[in-house]
């Protein structure tokens, strides 16, 4: 049995064995009791404003993503093919009457001499189915040396002197023709070396009766497009005058011919035009008459290419604030494999590119460091590579 001794700050004897035993406990009391207030302490400081999905700021980065710019709307990028048309008006006015026409010449002095020369006069008449012509002229001077001579094709109408005066002169019928080459001509004075023979003839009028053909005309210029993209052509016409048969060509071949109702519409080919000017011609047969107003419609495939661009506007507290940004969007309705490029510029230029396959609908994330934007105006660019055709949906933007 230990010994007892006496302490000399208590009034009791206590043993070695239970000294030990009472100081541990002490020490353990001491340590539970600092171990309790550190744990308070700790959960006193990291539970103060704490409130669940919060993130508290250390001065340096927010981890938190702040929505900056979302837009869920399918947009287009890529070529890709839409309907286009061009249209051109006009008025046209055809007509293939018989009808009485005067054609009014120019003056000619006419002379023929060993010395001084030949000087004649002729003018070419076209004219369908001719039923009278009629030369008219006034000699206002003449030497009367030799005759006039008068011809329709060669053929000799009337060969006289003529003084100064007024005259008609009635071409046969026999000498008619569609196409008449008509000449005036002084005899040559011969021996009267001396002098030409001289005519100076005023008022020179051709009075032909006959189908006078009048066509309308419109000429349209078709850019390279409307020629390689056709996929077909339109002519409309409506009339205010519509009297017997109307032929209609393009570019010479014939697209129409009929008589026409009060309102028309016939349609035209690839093959019937060409890159430029091409000509729409309005023939009235004989004994027709037409007039009205027509439109010409162009139906052609057009080519865009489409491209996301939207404008990143960031104030200079965003841009101190963030340290990266997310962009992440969508690529469906791919209808052409490919690949895409991402790209943001502002007044730095270029400042982040990247590229992506792009073969099937996919969910694409880009990550651009502060470096790549700036306070103030930059504009996210999405285009295609490779002739590739999607849409973009469900752009999101988040600043990290």
């Amino acid at each position: 049995m230990a010994k007892s001794k006496r302490s000399l700050f208590k009034p009791f004897s206590y043993s070695y064995f239970s000294v030990v035993q009472v100081k541990g406990e002490d020490d353990f009391m001491i340590f539970l009791v600092a171990g309790l207030m550190i744990l308070a302490i700790l959960i006193a400081v990291f539970s103060f404003g704490f409130e669940p999905g919060s993130v508290q700021k250390t001065g340096k980065v927010a981890f938190r993503e702040v929505p900056f710019y979302n837009i869920s709307t399918a947009m287009p990028v890529g070529p890709q093919q839409y309907s286009a048309i061009s249209t051109f008006s006009f008025n046209f006015d055809a007509s293939n009457l018989r009808e009485s026409r005067a054609i009014m010449l120019d003056n000619q002095t006419l002379q023929n001499g060993v010395f001084f020369g030949e000087r004649g006069f002729q003018y070419r008449l076209l004219v369908k189915e001719p039923s009278s012509l009629d030369v008219s002229f006034k000699v206002v001077k003449s030497n009367q040396l030799e005759p006039l001579i008068i011809q329709v094709n060669g053929r000799t109408v009337e060969s006289r002197i003529y003084e100064p005066g007024e005259y008609t002169i009635r071409v046969d019928n026999s000498m008619l023709s569609e196409d008449m080459l008509i000449s005036m001509n002084a005899v040559s004075s011969g021996w009267q070396i001396w002098a030409p023979n001289l005519y100076e003839l005023h008022d020179i009028r051709l009075d032909v009766d006959g189908y006078q053909e009048k066509a309308s005309n419109f000429i349209f210029s078709l850019g390279p497009n409307e020629t390689n993209k056709l996929t077909f052509g339109k002519v409309d016409l409506a009339f205010l005058k519509n009297v017997g048969r109307l032929n209609a060509t393009l570019n010479f071949q014939r697209l129409y011919s009929a008589p026409p109702s009060s309102a028309i519409s016939f349609q035209f080919l690839k093959s019937d035009i060409h890159e430029g000017d091409n000509v729409l011609s309005l023939a009235a047969e004989k004994g027709s008459e037409f007039k009205g107003t027509g439109v010409i419609t162009i139906y052609y495939v057009k080519e865009r290419v489409f491209e996301v661009r939207t404008p990143l506007n960031l104030t200079q507290t965003e841009y101190d604030l963030m340290n990266r940004t997310a962009i992440r969007f969508n690529a469906v309705n791919v209808a052409r494999p490919g690949g895409l490029a991402i790209k943001i510029e502002n007044r730095n230029g270029v400042t982040f590119r990247e590229f992506a396959p792009v073969n099937g609908n996919s969910r694409f994330e880009f990550v651009v460091n502060k470096g790549g934007l700036v306070p103030g105006l930059n504009v996210l660019t999405i285009s295609s590579l490779d002739n590739a055709v999607f849409d973009v949906t469900d752009l999101d933007i988040k600043l990290r």
